[in-house]
């Protein structure tokens, strides 16, 4: 296992950008309370912000980049310990409102008054009844989009990250791969993945492990059966590393590879090599999409899936999302996990999925691609 990269002021980095961008929108001070940018620009990863989702944590940031963060009285301590922000201030359940709060710090800075950016697509109608009541004087300016592109967009820092995290997911995967023996279960599959896991300290943020006709059914829990011989076997896994998180599909046939599949699946790692080769700068997410549905229909393989990507990070399905009606333009700097699905021979599912960085000329993907075709019978 290789060092995991060294970066230190990411977080601080992050909440830079953020700063920045919402000057550039004309917004005095952000409300910043989803789960994903909150740990995005604070580095503290709240988990009951999931959980518990009546349970705000907030990042109040200034354009100034002056940061507060808001958090319960109960997730203090951790807040504390995991950010680099100085200013946090809490509250007590039941007894004050975290709005409450928030509208103290902005009194405290003179920004009642102010152009105030918030996320529309997360903050719940409670919570918006009593900012637009207690911030009445203020302009309550919906931020997401303004979010969204700085995360789309990676640090140097990011990128050295999530290129490791996705070169270790795959290590781990192909490590399970080789211990795998005819007759074990996705079960006792799965479980080899978790140990490469713990075994780098490292959490899971997905994992799918089925065979057969269980791989056409999205999201299926694992069996303990065994696996059949020239059973297709579907992967999808991913690790939070400093919680940014991989993404990493692969698909391998158990004991051999019948000919009637290896013909077929033959012709799927052709179209894979045309989306990667195809996948670029001044493309929009429409565009990447239509590609694949494209080459699919060359090959004569129906594409079976309404998005085929997405950008990815701290956030798993970041914008942009990569469907027909979705016009943002993919940029240099933008790492997106690429995933087209397709049913193949015996009813079985297909999914291939790699994280690519957009670079000035194309795509390069973190993985090694050429395992693809090296590595097909697994046992």
């Amino acid at each position: 296992m290789s060092k995991m990269p060294d970066t230190p002021t990411l977080f601080q980095d992050n909440t830079k950008r953020v700063a920045e961008a919402l000057r550039a929108a004309g917004l005095d001070a952000a409300i910043i309370a989803s789960p994903v940018n909150v740990l995005y620009t604070s580095g503290a990863n709240i988990k009951t912000q999931v959980t518990i989702p009546e349970r705000l944590a907030v990042h109040v940031l200034e354009t100034s980049g002056r940061a507060t963060l808001i958090v319960c009285d109960i997730e203090e301590p951790l807040a504390r310990r995991e950010t680099w922000i100085e200013d946090v201030r809490n509250y007590v359940e039941f007894r004050r409102s975290p709005i409450e709060i928030v509208v103290d710090v902005l009194e405290e800075r003179g920004l009642t008054r102010g152009r105030l950016g918030f996320e529309s697509r997360f903050m719940v109608e409670d919570y918006m009844k009593e900012m637009r009541s207690s911030l009445a004087k203020a302009e309550l300016v919906a931020m997401d989009d303004v979010l969204d592109r700085v995360r789309a967009i990676k640090s140097d820092d990011e990128l050295a990250l999530m290129e490791y995290a996705q070169r270790e997911t795959e290590t781990l995967l192909y490590e399970a791969f080789a211990d795998f023996k005819v007759g074990d279960s996705e079960e006792q599959l799965g479980w080899r993945i978790k140990e490469g896991m713990r075994a780098r300290g490292v959490g899971q943020s997905l994992l799918t492990v089925v065979s057969g006709k269980l791989t056409a059914v999205p999201h299926a829990k694992s069996t303990k059966n065994p696996i059949g011989r020239g059973d297709m076997i579907k992967v999808d896994v991913g690790a939070r590393f400093r919680n940014y998180t991989s993404d990493f599909a692969r698909c391998v046939f158990v004991g051999e590879l019948p000919a009637h599949k290896a013909r077929t699946y033959d012709k799927y790692l052709d179209i894979y090599d045309g989306i990667i080769a195809g996948t670029g700068p001044g493309m929009t997410a429409a565009d990447v999409y239509n590609l694949m549905a494209d080459l699919h229909a060359k090959h004569d393989i129906p594409l079976a899936a309404p998005h085929v990507g997405h950008s990815i990070g701290i956030g798993l399905h970041d914008e942009p999302l990569l469907h027909p009606r979705n016009d943002r333009q993919i940029l240099p700097r933008m790492v997106l996990a690429l995933e087209p699905r397709a049913i193949l021979e015996d009813g079985e599912r297909v999914h291939l999925e790699d994280m690519a960085l957009i670079t000035t000329s194309g795509c390069r993907v973190f993985a090694d691609v050429s395992k693809l075709r090296e590595v097909r019978v697994i046992g």
